[in-house]
């Protein structure tokens, strides 16, 4: 318990390395109204990851070689995986809401991001969204 006060009032550097790079992935996104909008509701649970699991975050950074924006926007992409797949935004079983449409665009924004970078590949991507489908057809 005291170890996880001090380590929130002293974040490691990988700590604020990704809450940096949180805040600047989100100022490029809020350039679109509903990635943005879906931005602000997957963005408590990645801040909550990070400081709630700032070893986590560094072994990410220093051993498996992420850098932060790598890290932060997979955060963004599991978070809304799991929001979408929680059948929290759907109107009824399969059918998700306005705020759930919205998610679901960010999250493929996210893939699509990966793809483009060279760090999935499109059929790693098709993969992800059949399962991502399958997911939220099968919730609410």
């Amino acid at each position: 318990m005291v170890m996880g006060i001090w380590s929130r009032a002293f974040p490691t550097k990988e700590v604020r390395a990704s809450l940096l790079a949180l805040s600047i992935e989100k100022e490029r996104i809020s350039k679109d109204i509903f990635l943005s909008s879906a931005f602000s509701i997957v963005e408590k649970r990645v801040i909550s990851t990070i400081s709630e699991l700032p070893d986590n975050v560094k072994k990410s950074i220093t051993e498996d070689g992420f850098s932060p924006t790598d890290l932060v926007r997979i955060m963004l992409r599991n978070g809304s995986h799991d929001i979408l797949s929680s059948g929290a935004l759907h109107i009824y079983r399969g059918v998700l809401s306005v705020d759930g449409n919205n998610v679901h665009s960010l999250w493929t924004y996210l893939v699509n991001e990966f793809v483009k970078e060279g760090k999935m590949t499109p059929e790693e991507a098709e993969s992800d969204r059949d399962y991502l489908a399958e997911q939220i057809a099968s919730a609410g």
